[in-house]
């Protein structure tokens, strides 16, 4: 009862709802994304092997406005994997946006029984997190923004570019346009 009759005790106690009350409705404000968003369950493995990655489904995609896909297209992301020992390797990385998902690569391939937490910097994307259970498997797919080591290729997802370097040739799929220099041709 003396506790109860303590103005200290009433000062903080409010000072503190207030405060709670404050972070929340920052945390809310900063929230509110129109991208409704969920991380799959299956990881994605490209077709060489060696790189991996964890997809969130976007599931109102056509409904986004032309800023928010843009906003999409470039979203940088946290990721972090921690062991069975409580050891995290993290790294920040670029997600790439492909067919209504967002591809976001992870640092290194994660093993059975390890948790994955993916934030999104512009909290554009909800930060998800997934304990890897003993029997996942891996997507393969042929995702087009992966660097081909040997071959200098690399695929632009979206943009409809591919370059060979060295070979100086360009293509622009859909444009009609094909230039190699030195043949005089266009």
């Amino acid at each position: 009862m003396k506790l109860l009759k303590n103005k200290k005790f009433w000062a903080i106690t409010l000072g503190v709802t207030l405060v709670g009350a404050g972070v929340v409705a920052v945390a809310a404000s900063c929230s509110s994304s129109n991208v409704k968003s969920k991380l799959s369950s299956q990881l994605v493995k490209s077709k060489d092997e060696k790189s991996f990655y964890a997809v969130y489904d976007i599931e109102n995609f056509d409904d986004l406005t032309e800023n928010d896909k843009k906003a999409l297209n470039e979203a940088e992301f946290n990721v972090a994997i921690t062991s069975a020992e409580n050891k995290t390797e993290n790294a920040t990385t670029k997600g790439h946006l492909l067919n209504k998902k967002i591809y976001v690569k992870l640092p290194r391939e994660p093993k059975a029984k390890e948790q994955l937490t993916i934030i999104n910097k512009g909290g554009l994307l909800k930060t998800a997190s997934l304990v890897l259970p003993d029997n996942f498997n891996y997507q393969t797919e042929n995702i087009g923004f992966e660097t081909k080591p040997g071959s200098g290729e690399t695929t632009k997802p979206g943009s409809g570019e591919t370059t060979k370097p060295g070979s100086g040739e360009t293509t622009k799929p859909g444009s009609g346009e094909t230039t190699k220099p030195g043949s005089g041709e266009t």
